[in-house]
C-alpha cells in the first residue's frame, strides 16, 4: 500500500510539469513599414482564439499558446 500511495504521489507532483511543457511562445516586433518606427500598444490576436497580447515600448510582444498554426491579426 505505501508504495502504491508513494508512486501516486510522485505522479502528482510531476503532472503540473507535464501539462505546463505543452505551451509555445509567439513572439515578434512590430515595425511601420513607411517610417521604420516601432509600434506601441498594437493588440495582436490569434485569430479563432481569445488570445493576444499588446506590442510594449519597444513594439515587442509574446503570446503562450498552445503548440499548432495560428493566424495573427492586428
Amino acid at each position: 500500500m505505501k508504495r502504491i500511495s508513494n508512486t501516486l504521489l510522485v505522479l502528482l507532483c510531476t503532472l503540473p510539469y507535464f501539462l505546463s511543457a505543452q505551451k509555445g511562445i509567439i513572439s515578434g516586433k512590430l515595425i511601420d513599414k513607411i517610417s521604420g518606427e516601432d509600434l506601441i500598444g498594437v493588440t495582436v490576436r490569434l485569430e479563432g482564439t481569445t488570445l493576444g497580447a499588446a506590442s510594449d515600448i519597444e513594439g515587442r510582444f509574446v503570446i503562450e499558446a498552445a503548440p499548432a498554426h495560428y493566424t495573427l491579426s492586428f
